[in-house]
């Protein structure tokens, strides 16, 4: 490939490239925050129950 058609390809439609790139790093983001978590925090459930929980020291 010489240089010409490759700086052609890339200024071609460059706004929608660096749309696309923003996306796919905005989805990489959201992909690697969510695979720290553990399962029970995930679940709406686990939310709720701690949620509404009374401390166990108030139990008295």
């Amino acid at each position: 490939m010489n240089w010409n058609r490759l700086s052609q390809f890339l200024s071609r439609n460059w706004r929608e490239k660096c749309l696309a790139l923003l996306i796919a790093f905005l989805c990489w983001v959201m992909i690697k925050g969510q695979s720290g978590r553990s399962p029970w925090q995930q679940s709406p459930r686990g939310a709720l129950r701690e949620a509404f929980s009374l401390p166990s020291s108030s139990a008295k």
